[in-house]
């Protein structure tokens, strides 16, 4: 079922379809505790090399939590899709406007969380959404291509408040992984 809150969440990618193998099952374990309801320590941040399923994995939980609790409200966000709506908040005067729309998610999933890090302009509006988000007891889960003490640019009070959460990496599949992912 496609999501109307959240159009963004590719309904292909589901927690039934990811394939498990030790150098994931870490992350998959964190992923389902996240759609439980289980997870308290947002941010949740998935991280490792690129192709090793970290936007399956965000997309997957999106998906999830909107077929349990369908009334949930999830914002699905790619790094580049972020920062530009954020420039043109600032072009036209709406900052405020933004940051209130990324606050009133319950769940806000950012894939390629690194890449925000490089825009210096992106921090001061993001660490409101994160305290928003964390002041009304939603939660933040996002993928980056390295742990988020390692993540270069972001300013200490957006590295620490990446670190306090969950950190989770998926590790480059193995041979078998990889010939179970191909099946």
């Amino acid at each position: 079922m496609d999501n109307p809150v959240c159009p963004e969440l590719n309904p292909r990618y589901t927690m039934d379809n990811f394939v498990v193998g030790d150098e994931n099952s870490l992350a998959y374990n964190v992923a389902k505790s996240i759609c439980q309801g289980i997870g308290t320590q947002s941010p949740y941040i998935f991280y490792g090399n690129t192709g090793v399923g970290k936007s399956h994995l965000l997309m997957a939980i999106g998906n999830e939590i909107f077929s349990s609790r369908p009334s949930t409200r999830i914002i699905y966000v790619t790094s580049h899709l972020f920062q530009s709506q954020l420039e043109q908040a600032q072009r036209q005067d709406e900052l405020y406007q933004f940051i209130d729309f990324y606050v009133n998610a319950e769940v806000l999933i950012i894939d390629n969380l690194n890449l925000i890090a490089e825009n210096k302009s992106t921090h001061s509006s993001l660490f409101a959404i994160l305290n928003g988000i964390s002041d009304k007891n939603g939660i933040v889960i996002a993928a980056s291509d390295c742990h988020p003490a390692k993540i270069k640019g972001f300013v200490p009070r957006l590295k620490s408040r990446f670190c306090q959460g969950v950190a989770t990496k998926l590790s480059t599949p193995g041979i078998d992984l990889r010939f179970a992912i191909v099946e």
